[in-house]
């Protein structure tokens, strides 16, 4: 079973090509496309909150700091 929230994944829209590969694989393998999903934090955070959580916000609570600077 994989996170529901996948595919709407504001995280994955804006950063997919941005981080490496062996990021990507291990942030999606690890948080997304496990049974495990409940314990990423981007999940929590549109449940508790019932909004979406920033889009800079990595699965595991830790925001993309300067990612925009450092890909331009």
């Amino acid at each position: 079973m994989s996170c529901p929230n996948f595919d709407a994944c504001d995280l994955w829209k804006h950063y997919t090509h941005k981080i490496s590969d062996e990021h990507y694989k291990f942030l999606v393998q690890s948080f997304c496309a496990t049974d495990n999903y409940f314990n990423c934090k981007r999940f929590k955070w549109k449940n508790e909150k019932n909004e979406e959580p920033p889009f800079d916000m990595l699965p595991n609570g830790f925001f993309i700091i300067g990612i925009s600077k450092e890909y331009q």
